[in-house]
């Protein structure tokens, strides 16, 4: 299996298990961790790292959007995440596991401050946060049991998988309006970067923000000519800089789309579904004429394409 397949199961199966299918058990123990991780950060309000952290997300302000522990202070999720992670993990007081030969194995609370403010900034109720931590801790476990004993790897690792597992989960992604986001970027900036501007576009247009944003770090790719079949090499290295992301989806659909989006703005984007669908009739009939009189073949066409696009229109407006 690709590592591509393989994310897009652990994203599938992050997503389809139903906060009411959790056995209780699960629930309770979730909720115990819950509890101990707030009680952590009670207990390092007097720390003076975490204070450090505290004044300088308080000096940074931010939209009220969540809460900090022990604090009336609100501010921005990310903030909130960082401010209450701090507070989590500066005594290392906080939950371990046991990795399978008797060592401890990291620490799957570190992610708790991620689940707190994304159930937050959505409005999640209370079963869906507790479900998004059972779900985060039964994922960390299993990427902790595939690293050997001497691995690179850590459970700082497994929280790059678990921490973006939960958000997701809570934010529920809309893939659609990742593909919009990256087809304004490719019309207007000629780029896959994801930049500030990129952001700000998008809330011009829509008045809100993306669910979720793919994004990956980029490569520098270099062709060299070599003597033996196929002649040339590709060459893969690092971008020299750290801090530029690109969209990390598909190119195709955003770079079809972005001269319509150039030209027409958003509209662009209903004529380029209007001329799909238009091209996947003529295809359609061109195909069963060929094959049978042109008028039952118009007939079938147009009745496929109506079977197919009823039931999308229902499911979209529930």
């Amino acid at each position: 299996m690709t590592a591509s397949g393989m994310l897009k199961r652990l994203a599938t199966w992050t997503l389809l298990v139903r906060a009411d299918d959790i056995p209780e058990t699960a629930v309770m123990q979730a909720k115990l961790l819950l509890l101990d991780t707030i009680g952590c950060g009670f207990a390092a309000l007097d720390e003076r790292s975490a204070q450090a952290v505290l004044r300088m997300v308080e000096s940074a302000g931010g939209a009220p959007q969540c809460a900090v522990i022990g604090h009336t202070l609100r501010t921005s999720a990310a903030n909130a995440v960082l401010a209450n992670g701090a507070l989590i993990r500066v005594l290392d007081l906080n939950d371990y596991v046991i990795a399978n030969g008797g060592e401890i194995g990291g620490h799957p609370s570190d992610n708790i401050p991620v689940a707190l403010a994304a159930g937050e900034l959505y409005g999640r109720a209370g079963r869906e946060i507790i479900a998004a931590i059972v779900v985060g801790y039964d994922l960390y476990q299993h990427v902790k049991t595939l690293m050997g004993d001497i691995s690179a790897w850590d459970g700082v690792t497994a929280s790059g998988a678990v921490a973006p597992a939960m958000a997701g989960r809570l934010m529920g992604l809309d893939r659609r309006q990742l593909a919009h986001a990256m087809a304004l970027s490719l019309a207007y900036d000629h780029d896959l970067a994801y930049e500030r501007r990129d952001l700000e576009r998008y809330f011009g247009l829509y008045r809100y923000g993306p669910d979720g944003i793919f994004l990956k770090r980029g490569k520098q790719l270099r062709v060299r000519l070599q003597g033996a079949p196929p002649f040339l090499r590709l060459i893969k290295a690092p971008d020299p800089r750290a801090d530029r992301l690109y969209f990390g989806k598909a190119l195709l659909y955003p770079l079809v789309a972005a001269p319509f989006v150039r030209v027409l703005g958003l509209n662009g984007l209903l004529v380029l579904h209007v001329l799909l669908l238009f091209g996947v009739c003529a295809c359609g009939h061109a195909f069963l004429a060929a094959r049978s009189r042109p008028g039952p073949a118009l007939l079938f066409t147009l009745a496929f394409v109506a079977l197919n696009l009823v039931p999308s229109s229902k499911v979209k407006g529930r």
